[in-house]
């Protein structure tokens, strides 16, 4: 899975880097892109990723969201949502 973790000082961070291309993805994880080349294994990842940090006290720094792109992920139904970190 792509990412980077970072700690420090008792915090947590994780840098999603392509995983993600629009904030929608967060509401729907199977939605994708052009730059998705494998649209299954792309969804399933995301999917996967959201899962791990959904509800957990660690900001995900995705490269693309607008600014300030920092936040959290939060379950939102069966899917989630994302709480950008002011």
């Amino acid at each position: 899975m792509p990412r980077s973790n970072i700690r420090s000082a008792g915090q947590e961070a994780v840098i999603s880097g392509d995983l993600m291309h629009t904030v929608v993805q967060v509401a729907e994880p199977e939605l994708s892109t052009c730059f998705c080349t494998d649209k299954g294994l792309s969804a399933r990842t995301r999917r996967s990723f959201l899962e791990r940090y959904a509800d957990r006290p660690v900001i995900v720094l995705p490269a693309h969201f607008p600014t300030p792109s920092g936040g959290f992920v939060k379950p939102d139904g069966a899917n989630f949502r994302f709480d950008f970190d002011s």
